[in-house]
């Protein structure tokens, strides 16, 4: 009778922990799913000034995939090449380039001239080098609208550790793409604007790289979760049912 009962508190301790996981899971769902909702709806919004998004951004205010009006040149020289993997499962590389933006753009600057790392886009695997691409360069100002994004303070345990010295890199760090190894000048990492910006889709020019890469899809693994913990629950449940309803039976069993 002793070992029953604390088998019994031990089945209703574990069962609470389940519900208690289960539910909290839904609630987490719904964060999610609500979260998704106003990422979609905030890359479809009008395109801000860089300057207004900078002043948001001091300000602590969330503005990834904020789009953003950008006008400058881009240096090529100065590409950085993120491994990617694009929408039909293919790799590749994401190109990041430095752009240059006029001083209209930086109303507190001593240098009036603004940077900013813009994804142009993917190619495929073996494009990644430059001159294998056919692309039309120019000098001249351009006008794009980007997509924030915002540096990481770290990699996960999963991925690889970024290689500047072979300019490939596998997790976004804007304090190590203008590092040491960057290439930039002093002056223009003082004038870097502190995340970066994905192109995108547009008028077309060159096949590569292919700009409009961004995913707005954070993952959701949360329904399963909810699946999972109350599945458990209610595993447990007909398990202790069983076992109260097997040791009935043997009682009347012994009885008799």
């Amino acid at each position: 009778m002793r070992n029953s009962r604390l088998l019994g508190s031990l089945a209703f301790l574990v069962f609470s922990a389940l519900v208690f996981l289960g539910t909290w899971q839904v609630q987490r769902l719904a964060w999610k799913n609500d979260l998704i909702e106003r990422l979609q709806n905030r890359v479809h919004q009008s395109p801000i000034a860089l300057q207004i998004a900078l002043d948001q951004f001091r300000q602590n205010e969330d503005v990834e995939y904020r789009p953003v009006s950008l006008r400058g040149r881009f240096l090529h020289d100065t590409e950085k090449h993120l491994y990617a993997i694009d929408k039909q499962g293919r790799p590749g590389w994401h190109i990041y380039t430095l752009m240059e933006l006029p001083g209209a753009d930086c109303r507190d600057c001593v240098n009036p001239k603004r940077y900013i790392y813009v994804n142009r886009g993917f190619v495929p695997y073996g494009l990644k080098n430059r001159d294998k691409r056919v692309e039309k360069s120019s000098l001249s100002q351009v006008d794009i609208v980007g997509l924030i994004r915002l540096t990481r303070d770290n990699k996960s345990f999963l991925e690889v550790d970024n290689q500047p010295k072979k300019n490939e890199w596998f997790w976004l760090s804007l304090e190590e793409m203008s590092g040491v190894n960057s290439g930039l000048s002093k002056q223009q990492v003082a004038q870097l604007v502190p995340f970066f910006a994905d192109q995108r889709a547009g008028n077309q020019k060159n096949p590569w790289p292919r700009p409009g890469t961004t995913r707005v899809n954070p993952p959701n693994r949360h329904l399963g979760y909810v699946i999972t913990w109350y599945g458990l629950a209610l595993a447990l449940l007909g398990v202790y049912g069983f076992f109260l309803y097997s040791n009935k039976r043997q009682r009347i069993e012994d009885e008799i």
